[in-house]
């Protein structure tokens, strides 16, 4: 997986590239970078939650947080699908990070 969060400098993504957008509503940018065709979704959420200092686990409250990246108003269950995969040869795409929680 190649990732760069490329909110100040964007370039254009090189052809087998995938550019790739991630809003968190409680970040200031967005997560962007191109990524291979082949990253998967659970690479993807790792590195983003990466980006943003965020992980799964215990809430402080003791329930737990949960994220998961929400593609065209559709949560992405499979960690193991590559974008190349869910996005079937688009060059771009548009995510967003949702925080789930669980009372304790």
């Amino acid at each position: 997986m190649t990732s760069q969060n490329q909110t100040l400098a964007p370039h254009q993504a090189k052809p087998h590239e995938v550019n790739v957008r991630v809003q968190y509503p409680a970040a200031e940018k967005p997560y962007h970078a191109h990524l291979d065709p082949t990253t998967t979704v659970g690479q993807l959420k790792l590195e983003v939650l990466r980006t943003f200092g965020l992980m799964d686990g215990a809430a402080e409250d003791g329930g737990t947080v949960h994220y998961e990246l929400v593609y065209e108003r559709s949560k992405l269950s499979d960690p193991n699908q590559t974008l190349g995969q869910l996005l079937g040869g688009h060059p771009e795409a548009k995510f967003t990070l949702t925080q789930f929680i669980t009372q304790g």
